[in-house]
């Protein structure tokens, strides 16, 4: 297994090396961190745990692992009745301690299927807590409401009884595991022909699994599956790199993904696809072979005629299968690579073929060996340098967690306190920011990236600061928090992310200062990263949307019209074309391309709303506005108040007195 495990990681690296960015593959992203330097711990420790501890150490710290785990699921249970515990921030999915729902539900499923193994391996009354852990982990499950989980939960516990019930030596238990067996094979069938029922509609967990559809959830993990695709199709033996999927997904982005809410995407959400496209054929198959091996040798384990250890490994089976169903819709993150790699190594430890009885003469001899070496080593070297090494080594383990673990936690400190004090002091943040910067660390870009985000997006969303009494420090804010995107895009050029960022940023520093040459900075900056996502639409419109402030109009039409030769039913590609077409007083232009945006399903937001209206008023067709305006109207808490007298003033012509009366009233107009 140690072998299959170097293979994986022998073509994660070479996929790194001849990859699109090897900063990434090495120091991964912030949101994640899993990049080639994190994933070498866990080789470390893989290494360690299957080296040093035996079968039974191995067992106890296992168990020490899910006794101690259980906080997290019972964090979760309580969170079922106080959502806002523990910063859950009163989500429907409970995710604990974790802060992701998936995260939880692939610890409690490696929880649960341990403790069904510790009862039944105990004797003692303890044996009832790890029952009781059982329970509470499938609860936690369920709050989560992941449905991988739920999927592969599902088929790790039929693996678990179809072996159970073939087993001779569970005769005795034969008509429980027959009737658990008959429900879970009859559960999928009666779950989904009842899945119109209140009873089902009301456990959100169910309702989820059995509502999922490809206009939700299930349709954007099949685009980011069929991106995926494309991207190997690209680069299929080694892939775009480990921990690159974000480049391949910019570069193959499809414009039905703001449809789905997943315009940004670091990951496939399967691990396979994830694999297939950044490591290639070549990593998925070595990751493949990985399991395929754990399998091996639990069914050679399994060939035993001793029923604790059939049972054992039916138990580990039960996980793997579960594990490997749950990857295919979610990605592995720090708390399930734990999972993953202590679970290798106790697969390892427990099932290698004739391990135990090697791995004692091994030790035995090395034991031998290496007081033969001591020996030599204080007869014939001075003390001085053994001193020296030890130095050395101390040196070098301080050096190592100085550089690696407490200057990015110290940057990441200052970083945080930035954002905090901006909003109280922001000549404090910048100075905090400037520390954050300073400190080396591999993240660096990543901190600028942050907090210049952070401040454009805060003074787009108030454009009253820019221009009241703080228009100076508004202007300071604005030329700090474009510098700092613009030091990260120095570093990295490939990002589509920040050149959105930018070319907003830039098209609304011409408003706020009056300075048209900011148009050209958006032009420039659209330009020059179109070519690493060509069909991102937020870059195409905001070019387009450059050009046409700039009188440029016959170019903007040119670059709509040509992003509606490739993608002819994106709805919003006409609401932009309708935009153009008012900015050159072409109104009739502009009706028709509303109209046809409409009919493509383009949902108008409140200021929209009042630009279509008062254009249709000029076509007298305002009635073909109405179901959009009255479902705005019915569903807004705070409307556009300019709109809605302009309705009740077109209502009191149309002398529709009922209609007019209840908005008044709606509204206290």
């Amino acid at each position: 297994l140690g072998v299959m495990v170097l293979l994986f990681y022998v073509a994660i690296i070479i996929s790194a090396l001849i990859g699109e960015n090897f900063g990434r593959s090495l120091w991964g992203r912030t949101e994640r961190m899993t990049g080639l330097f994190i994933m070498a711990h866990y080789l470390i420790l893989f290494f360690v745990w299957r080296s040093v501890f035996s079968k039974e150490d191995w067992y106890k710290l296992w168990q020490w692992f899910v006794g101690l785990g259980a906080v997290v699921p019972a964090i979760a249970v309580l969170q079922i009745f106080n959502s806002r515990l523990l910063l859950n921030a009163g989500a429907g999915r409970m995710s604990s301690t974790l802060g992701n729902p998936i995260f939880l539900a692939g610890f409690a499923g490696f929880l649960f299927f341990s403790s069904i193994l510790f009862y039944k391996n105990t004797i003692t009354k303890f044996k009832y807590f790890w029952l009781i852990e059982a329970v509470i982990s499938l609860i936690a499950i369920f709050a989560s409401q992941t449905r991988g989980d739920l999927v592969g939960l599902y088929f790790g516990l039929l693996f678990c009884l179809v072996f159970l019930v073939r087993d001779v030596n569970w005769k005795e238990k034969i008509k429980i595991n027959l009737l658990l067996l008959s429900f879970l094979l009859v559960a999928p069938v009666l779950l989904f022909s009842l899945r119109n029922f209140s009873l089902v509609k009301n456990i959100p967990t169910l309702n989820r699994l059995v509502s999922t559809s490809l206009s939700t959830g299930g349709g954007s993990r099949l685009l980011m599956w069929q991106t995926a695709g494309v991207g190997w199709q690209q680069k299929s033996i080694f892939g775009w790199g480990w921990e690159n999927f974000y480049d391949l997904f910019n570069k193959n982005y499809l414009p039905e993904f703001s449809r789905q809410t997943e315009d940004w995407q670091d990951n496939a959400h399967s691990v396979p696809f994830n694999l297939l496209a950044t490591t290639g054929a070549v990593g998925l198959m070595a990751y493949l072979a990985v399991y395929f091996y754990i399998f091996y040798l639990l069914f050679k384990n399994y060939q035993l005629k001793n029923k604790q250890e059939r049972f054992f490994s039916v138990i580990f089976g039960a996980f793997w299968l579960y594990h490997f169903i749950r990857n295919l819709f979610v990605f592995e993150e720090l708390s399930s690579y734990l999972v993953f790699f202590w679970m290798l190594a106790g697969a390892d430890i427990y099932f290698g073929i004739n391990r135990k009885s090697d791995l004692n003469i091994k030790t035995n001899n090395h034991l031998i060996e290496s007081n033969k070496f001591f020996k030599l080593f204080k007869n014939s070297l001075v003390p001085f340098i053994k001193f020296l090494l030890i130095t050395v080594i101390i040196f070098a383990t301080f050096l190592y967690y100085f550089r690696l673990l407490y200057l990015p936690a110290k940057a990441d400190y200052y970083a945080a306190q930035a954002v905090k004090k901006s909003m109280v002091d922001f000549k404090v943040a910048m100075e905090l920011h400037r520390k954050a910067v300073n400190v080396l660390n591999p993240y660096r870009p990543d901190i600028a990236f942050e907090f210049g985000q952070f401040i454009v997006n805060w003074l787009s969303a108030h454009p009253d600061f820019v221009f009241g009494d703080y228009r100076p420090l508004a202007k300071e804010m604005y030329d700090f928090g474009v510098g700092a995107l613009e030091s990260y895009a120095s570093d990295y050029p490939n990002d589509a992310r920040v050149a959105q960022l930018l070319g907003s940023i830039y098209g609304q520093g011409s408003d706020f200062w009056g300075d048209p040459s900011y148009l050209g900075k958006a032009t420039s900056v659209y330009e020059s990263y179109l070519p690493t996502s060509p069909n991102r639409q937020t870059l195409v419109f905001g070019l387009a949307r450059a050009k046409m402030l700039q009188g440029k109009t016959d170019e903007a039409l040119k670059i709509i019209d040509q992003f509606i030769a490739r993608f002819p039913t994106f709805s919003e590609s006409y609401w932009m074309r309708s935009l153009i077409f008012a900015y050159k007083n072409d109104n009739l232009s502009a009706f028709d391309n509303v109209k046809k945006a409409l009919e493509l399903g383009y949902n108008l937001n409140s200021n929209e709303l009042l630009f279509s209206f008062n254009l249709f008023k000029n076509f007298n067709s305002i009635n073909l506005l109405e179901n959009n305006i009255n479902e705005y109207l019915l569903n807004s808490k705070s409307p556009n108040l300019r709109l809605v007298d302009q309705y009740i003033d077109y209502l009191n012509k149309t002398n529709r007195q009922e209609e007019v009366k209840n908005l008044k009233l709606k509204f206290n107009r």
